[in-house]
Parts: C-alpha cells; structure tokens; sequence
C-alpha cells in the first residue's frame, strides 16, 4: 500500500514539475528579450488581429468576390441541409425508448 501511494504520489510531484517549469519558462521569456524574428511575427499577428476587430471579423483584405463566394456558399448549404439560420446551435431531439417492448421483431 504505501509503494502504491509512494508512485501515486512521485507521479503527481512530476507532474507539478513540468507545470511549474513550463510556466516559469514563460514567464522568463517575457522578462528576458524577445527573439527579434518571434517578435517580429507576434506583431504581426496582433496587427492582423487589430485589423480584423476594426473590419467587423473576419478576414482582412478580403474583397467583394471574397463576400460573394461566401454568400453563395452560405445559401447553397442552407438549401442542402435546410438551415434557416446557419450561426445558431442545432436542436436536438431524443425520444424515450420503449423498455416495455416484449421482442425485438417490433422494431
């Protein structure tokens, strides 16, 4: 019993390790320089997100054609699956089983 909770517990102090390890690694990294490279495409990536948040989301640059082909698609796949609202959580129904069935030839 207390070689079970000896593992159990070596386990759970690696593991506590490597979370702790990686966190601090992550705060060191904010504290030291940046890379000049991994900054220069975080920028970026906060500069199209930036973008993106004053064009309403979505893409950036994207262009009338781009908005056509999107409508288009939007309303081919409404017919094809009969959505009237594409953006909304499906409903889901579940009917009771009948469990006081007497054979399975009902079926």
């Amino acid at each position: 019993m207390n070689l079970q909770r000896t593992i159990s517990l070596s386990r759970q102090i690696g593991a506590l390790f490597r979370r702790n390890v990686g966190m601090s690694a992550v705060v060191f990294n904010q504290t030291q320089q940046m890379d000049p490279i991994q900054k220069l495409f975080l920028d970026q990536v906060v500069s199209y997100a930036n973008q993106s948040k004053k064009a309403g989301g979505g893409p950036v640059d994207a262009g009338a054609d781009y908005q056509k082909l999107r409508e288009e698609t939007e309303s081919r796949l409404k017919k094809v699956y009969g959505v009237t609202d594409p953006k909304a959580f499906p409903e889901m129904k579940f009917s009771e089983p009948d469990l006081d069935q007497d054979s399975i030839e009902d079926l």
